[in-house]
């Protein structure tokens, strides 16, 4: 199976963005990475503005987490969000291009 990206909204509209495929999930990377800072659920929590409650499903992939929250807690923990993707986050949509690609 390879990873691919899952696209959905909540029910308050905002986007929401998860890998899925073979190997260490995303929430199971989160925890490590905040457990490597020797720092708990509610401090990272806290510093993200989010409930420790909602920490605690993200990283039992209970939950799945908004870009805007993925921001949060990449920037809580000090880290690039892609650290904490399985893979770099593509571009909004597919096959979109930035300026100065060949048409």
């Amino acid at each position: 199976m390879s990873d691919f990206k899952v696209l959905s909204y909540d029910s308050e509209g905002c986007k929401t963005s998860f890998m899925v495929g073979d190997g260490p999930q995303n929430g199971a990377k989160l925890r490590a990475i905040r457990k490597r800072t020797g720092r708990t659920q509610e401090e990272i929590a806290e510093a993200a503005g989010i409930d420790q409650s909602y920490l605690s499903l993200l990283e039992k992939e209970a939950r799945a987490a908004s870009d805007q929250v993925l921001d949060a807690l990449a920037a809580a923990l000090d880290v690039p969000v892609d650290s904490i993707l399985r893979a770099p986050r593509p571009a909004e949509a597919v096959g979109a291009t930035t300026p100065g690609d060949a048409a």
